[in-house]
């Protein structure tokens, strides 16, 4: 199951985009992307071995909820 969040943000009137997935048990992990102007920025990897719940899909979904506004948090915080 790949899960997909997706938010926009406005940061110092800038278009930011944040896109989080889960790749699934083929690749093992989560990945979080940073894109300004369309261009990716910076990229957050979790492997699934860091995750310490038994990965049901449902469990991942969270992780990936988790990670997805870790993130965005960052980039309020001037991460960029």
């Amino acid at each position: 199951m790949k899960t997909s969040i997706n938010t926009d943000l406005t940061i110092k009137g800038e278009s930011v985009h944040v896109q989080t997935e889960d790749w699934g048990h083929e690749h093992k992990k989560l990945v979080a992307r940073v894109y300004r102007h369309g261009r990716m920025v910076k990229s957050f990897e979790v492997p699934y071995e860091k995750l310490t719940a038994p990965l049901t899909d449902k469990v991942r979904q969270g992780y990936a909820q988790q990670l997805h506004q870790k993130v965005i948090d960052w980039v309020h915080e001037g991460g960029m």
